[in-house]
């Protein structure tokens, strides 16, 4: 990764301001959610937010 592309990173993650969020799962689906997030080598966090992204682009809540 170049420097300008590191130093977007870095900003990127500077401005993109994290809410948190918290809810409830049934034991199996957390575990569900736990393996499937180690599968793709991501925290569970990071999963969730991959596919709550993917869905609210899909249904048009966010640009593509």
């Amino acid at each position: 990764m170049g420097t300008d592309a590191v130093n977007l990173f870095v900003v990127k993650i500077m401005t993109d301001k994290l809410s948190p969020v918290s809810f409830r799962l049934p034991a199996a689906k957390k575990a569900a959610l736990e393996k499937a997030a180690a599968d793709d080598t991501r925290s569970v966090s990071s999963m969730i937010e991959k596919v709550l992204t993917d869905w609210l682009k899909a249904n048009g809540y966010l640009k593509k």
